[in-house]
């Protein structure tokens, strides 16, 4: 059976079982580019509270042994989930209060090949904690297969379904999410109907403007505020529905496949949005939307698409939330620009794929509080939005 085929099985199956399920992207960090000398992948709280709520005692650095079956790679290994909680227990202000799955065995774990950073890691979880199969999503198609079933999983994220209040297993996404008024604090017809996304972009500009505040941080800002607005108003519009209950599986099945397609519509739509806004505001000319060669559409042509179709000095800016599988989209979108930038959220690549793109021509552009989770060598070859609107100048 090909890949695909076992990987779409599999979600099939968790996704009728009663595991818990916890997906996020590999960082730098996870896979130990950063330097960390503890290797492995962050878990959240409200996984391991789930999961192993024995770690939360007055103990230093709790574990927890695990059978780790790495379904996607045949490899099997017995790592260890740590609570990290020197902050905690030992009151130490500069401590650590963070969980890991840690003890892969090193390199020979493709969980620790730093090719791997950035790929969807999807893991489903036994309610003993003890037990843990997991996918490391290997190509486009798989990611693609990953997010269907739990829509996006954007770098920074996690993707969780988890025990609520109520016993019931939920879908949650765990995200730096700075906004989360009441409903009623919004516009009234937002609770009848999901706003367009300039809307909602355009509430995260007026609750987070421009004074006082860097190109980068006011990017990260309102993406994160904007976030926390949908998140609101996907409550509001979901948790009716889930209360009514439902007469059928295809009943639970449309409106969990409702919910995953508008948020990856979302995803793919609001960063454009975000930068649009920015650019604005620093008055720099550009243009969207329209065509070059093959009709390619590039996400923003600098200062104008007829610009560009005379011949005159242009740069242009692809937009992906993460590259690990999609930064070779953007290679023949303006081929006339053999330096194509290519903005994105992604918290670190390998330094093998980083040399793949800067010698296919792509400059990475990435929030200035991003590079530090680069490996120290491609830390220099970033280029922060402050820097990138400085180039446009």
């Amino acid at each position: 059976m090909a890949d695909i085929e076992r990987l779409r099985d599999w979600l099939d199956h968790i996704s009728a079982s009663d595991r818990v399920l916890f997906a996020k992207r590999l960082s730098a960090n996870d896979t130990g580019q950063t330097g960390g000398h503890q290797a492995g992948f962050y878990v959240t709280k409200g996984l391991a509270r789930t999961i192993a709520p024995g770690l939360f005692v007055d103990q230093h650095n709790p574990r927890q042994s695990l059978r780790f079956d790495l379904l996607s790679h045949d490899q099997r290994s017995s790592p260890d989930l740590i609570y990290y909680n020197s902050r905690v227990v030992l009151r130490q202000p500069n401590g650590r209060d963070e969980l890991r799955v840690t003890g892969f065995g090193g390199a020979s774990s493709a969980l620790q090949q730093p090719g791997n950073t950035g790929a969807i890691l999807v893991t489903a979880w036994e309610r003993s904690g003890r037990r843990v199969e997991a996918w490391l999503a290997g190509d486009l198609e798989e990611e693609e297969a990953v997010e269907t079933v739990l829509g996006p999983v954007e770098p920074g994220t996690k993707v969780q379904r988890l025990e609520a209040a109520d016993g019931q297993l939920g879908l949650f996404v765990e995200a730096p999410a700075t906004c989360d008024p009441d409903i009623s604090e919004l516009p009234d017809d937002w609770a009848r109907a999901f706003p367009a996304g300039r809307d909602l972009t355009s509430e995260a500009v007026r609750r987070r403007p421009a004074s006082g505040q860097t190109v980068d941080a006011r990017l990260v800002s309102r993406y994160r505020c904007e976030f926390g607005l949908f998140k609101v108003i996907e409550t509001a519009h979901v948790l009716p529905l889930i209360g009514a209950g439902f007469g059928t599986v295809d009943d639970f099945l449309a409106i969990a496949q409702t919910v995953a397609n508008r948020r990856k519509a979302r995803a793919g739509r609001s960063l454009e949005l975000h930068l649009a806004t920015v650019f604005d505001e620093e008055r720099v000319a550009y243009e969207t939307g329209k065509t070059t060669e093959g009709n390619r559409r590039p996400d923003f042509l600098f200062p104008s698409f007829d610009a560009y179709h005379s011949g005159e000095v242009t740069r242009m800016l692809g937009v992906k939330t993460s590259v690990k599988e999609r930064w070779r989209q953007v290679l023949d979108e303006a081929a006339r620009i053999p330096e194509k930038h290519l903005f994105t959220l992604s918290e670190g690549v390998s330094e093998e794929q980083f040399r793949q793109m800067a010698g296919a021509g792509i400059r990475l552009v990435v929030p200035a509080s991003n590079v530090v989770r680069f490996p120290a060598t491609v830390r220099p070859h970033l280029t922060t939005l402050a820097g990138f609107v400085g180039l446009l100048r």
